[in-house]
């Protein structure tokens, strides 16, 4: 029994009176511990489905935006707002969400839901989706709150990691859309060197070799070479459409390029300027080592 009669105070011992106290105790700290539990699980439940929800409302806003000039995107999203009664500001985040994850809402680390809808608002401003990925793992590793996810956005976390990593090389990304293509991959040959069906526009699609720029794979019959084939295979398993940049052809007929992806996205403005550049992938992974064309 936890009650405690005062009236019968003077009645219990001196021996009994500190265990029923301590009992008495654990109980409260007990009690306090599954409120403060619930009350943590039940937030972050909620900040996962207003993430999902976001999410879903950016799905439908996509293709509504698609094509139309950036003021007629403002407009829209703005007689929108104040139809549903949200801000303009909400629709533009739940657009971009979805934009920046087509494929879904990211999951969270085993054994944990995802990341709240605040922690994602940090992330929609990167333009990088490597840095993205990068604070998106770190936070629902180790369950950081939106403010600490800022702050380590802020102190560029994710350069000084990359800086820091010995063997890292960097290539630059590029800016200008000039020859791009879009296309599908047929086959990964190696690492470095894939077939790809490019469309040349009018209905004219063309099989070519690529040898990725500014990377080289070991040798495809040694264990590093079958491993970055492997990769190079699962990174672009469930993209339908790939960007490639050319540069010029090498001593074997093969356009030397970037290759840019993004699962889920099929337009190819939208995969060059925030898809993955599978390149700089090879290096980070430590599967190739950085060359000179």
């Amino acid at each position: 029994m936890y009650h405690m009669d005062m009236s019968k105070t003077a009645k219990v011992s001196k021996k009994t009176l500190p265990k029923e106290l301590q009992k008495y105790r654990r109980l409260c700290d007990e009690l306090r511990r599954l409120l403060d539990q619930a009350r943590d699980e039940a937030g972050r439940a909620l900040g996962e489905i207003r993430a999902r929800t976001y999410w879903l409302m950016g799905q439908k806003l996509a293709p509504e935006c698609a094509g139309i000039a950036p003021g007629e995107v403002t407009g829209l999203l703005e007689r929108l707002g104040r139809e549903v009664g949200v801000t303009r500001t909400v629709l533009w985040r739940a657009l971009r969400f979805y934009q920046a994850f087509p494929e879904g809402v990211p999951a969270g680390a085993a054994g944990q839901v995802g990341l709240s809808w605040a922690a994602h608002v940090e992330l929609l401003p990167l333009k990088d989706p490597a840095a993205r990925d990068f604070y998106l793992q770190q936070a629902a590793s180790h369950n950081w709150s939106a403010r600490k996810l800022r702050r380590a956005i802020k102190s560029r976390l994710f350069e000084s990691s990359r800086a820091s990593a010995p063997g890292t090389e960097r290539l630059e990304r590029p800016r200008s859309g000039l020859h791009t293509y879009a296309g599908e991959v047929e086959r990964v040959i190696d690492g470095d060197t894939l077939q790809v069906r490019i469309d040349l526009g009018f209905s004219v699609w063309k099989s070519e070799k690529i040898r990725l720029r500014g990377v080289d794979t070991p040798e495809l019959g040694t264990p590093a070479g079958r491993r970055a084939k492997e990769f190079v295979k699962k990174t672009l398993a469930g993209c339908g459409t790939v960007v490639v940049k050319t540069y010029k052809t090498d001593a074997y007929a093969r356009y030397v390029a970037d290759l840019f992806h993004h699962a889920g996205v099929e337009r190819k403005e939208e995969i060059f300027d925030r898809g993955h550049f599978l390149n700089q992938q090879l290096l980070d992974e430590r599967l190739a080592v950085k060359v000179v064309y």
